[in-house]
């Protein structure tokens, strides 16, 4: 609880560093707290308070994976450029291969793999000399605009694939039974129940 709190209190903080300890024990209280409230609401509708949950805790989730990218000597920019070219692979690969290819299962590997290369960085260890990210003070707007375009990327990024996955056949449609397969499947079933 300690480490969510002090999580909280840099919610909108995206300058300076955040070490490996620090960093995951934040992720995982964010991770147990949302868990303990689906388990104790599961009772009552809690997919309102699920939401305002996910809403609340987004900004200080991102500004501590800002933080920890700084540690290991990366920019911010890392985030939304990395969902912003694996993103556009991935739908631009599909569109293109329409899901007839098994270009596009190594396409989808290779998009996915771009999508988590900062998931990756946050398990690097620190920068034990210091970076240009030591002593940098938090710029508000400068940060509120990076935090913008990370919204923004990333929710442009899910309206796309949900467009994408209405257009793309990723499943072959069934077709539906003849009247004459139908009246064979009633026969064969018949015969079955006689038989027995």
């Amino acid at each position: 609880l300690d480490f969510f709190l002090k999580g909280l209190r840099k919610y909108s903080h995206f300058g300076g560093r955040e070490g490996r300890k620090d960093f995951f024990l934040f992720q995982t209280s964010v991770i147990l707290i949302f868990l303990g409230l689906q388990f104790f609401l599961k009772e009552f509708d809690s997919s309102s308070l699920s939401l305002f949950y996910i809403v609340f805790i987004f900004p200080p989730v991102i500004s501590s994976m800002v933080r920890r990218l700084h540690d290991v000597g990366k920019s911010a920019w890392v985030l939304p450029m990395s969902i912003l070219v694996g993103g556009g692979l991935f739908i631009a690969g599909a569109l293109l291969l329409n899901g007839n290819s098994y270009t596009l299962g190594l396409m989808v590997i290779f998009s996915f793999l771009i999508m988590c290369y900062p998931l990756f960085l946050m398990f690097f260890p620190s920068q034990k000399t210091s970076n240009k990210f030591n002593n940098q003070p938090s710029h508000p707007i400068k940060h509120g605009i990076l935090l913008f375009a990370f919204i923004l990327i990333f929710m442009t990024f899910l309206y796309l694939f949900g467009l994408m996955m209405n257009m793309v056949n990723v499943l072959p449609k069934e077709e539906s039974l003849t009247a004459e397969e139908i009246k064979e499947i009633d026969a064969l079933i018949q015969k079955y129940q006689e038989t027995k």
